[in-house]
């Protein structure tokens, strides 16, 4: 069986083995699309994200469907498949997932050449980041999700907050994308303005404005 031949139903293909995969849980369903939406609002034309939906082919043996992955266009075959090496895969784990899964899901991701690899465990409430570095994942955060914690995403160069994702539905990080495209929209008019005033005849809260700002050396 070849690893990127076509199912009617979701399998993944583990040395050789097709191996069907069980059904996500909202909260699963949640993350993953919470960060779908994220990253539609920064993406640029050149690359494109999958949610829990295509095929990254590892190798003959081997084909995994991560919960969300970016890509360039270029890396994608027959409209079907990633052939080529993603920018950034999360995988949302499960208590299905045993720890031989994914250890093994890993050290292929890192094989493959992943860049950036995020990995959540919310019933465990955990996360750990890797960025790949010199052919070897390197954790550049981890931690209990209790509290914000920030992490580089380099395709989108843009900082996002894991707890937010997991617990507040991303809405803060959401809230602060549109509001920088609000404010980036109106820099012609409002470049003058105080935070205070951008906020009376605008309404985007305060505290985004000033993180916005913030983020471009005190201007729009």
């Amino acid at each position: 069986m070849e690893a990127y031949d076509y199912y009617e139903y979701k399998t993944e293909i583990i040395d050789g083995k097709e191996v069907m995969l069980a059904s996500p849980t909202a909260k699963h369903n949640y993350i993953i699309g919470d960060l779908f939406s994220i990253v539609k609002r920064k993406i640029g034309n050149e690359c494109s994200v999958f949610c829990d939906s295509m095929d990254l082919v590892i190798d003959e043996a081997n084909t995994y469907i991560p919960d969300l992955t970016v890509c360039k266009k270029s890396d994608i075959t027959d409209g079907a498949r990633i052939t080529g090496t993603p920018k950034f895969i999360l995988e949302v784990w499960s208590k299905g997932n045993k720890e031989t899964e994914r250890t093994k899901k890993i050290a292929q991701y890192e094989q493959k050449g992943i860049k950036q690899f995020l990995e959540i465990d919310y019933v465990e409430n955990w996360f750990k980041f890797h960025n790949l570095i010199e052919g070897k994942f390197e954790l550049q955060n981890s931690g209990t999700l209790t509290k914000p914690h920030y992490i580089q995403l380099d395709f989108l160069d843009f900082e996002l907050d894991v707890y937010d994702l997991v617990h507040n539905c991303g809405e803060e990080t959401k809230r602060y994308l549109d509001a920088e495209v609000a404010l980036n929209g109106m820099k012609m008019f409002i470049d003058t303005w105080s935070d205070e005033e951008v906020n009376e005849k605008t309404g985007i809260p305060l505290q985004i404005i000033q993180k916005v700002r913030g983020t471009q050396n005190g201007s729009i």
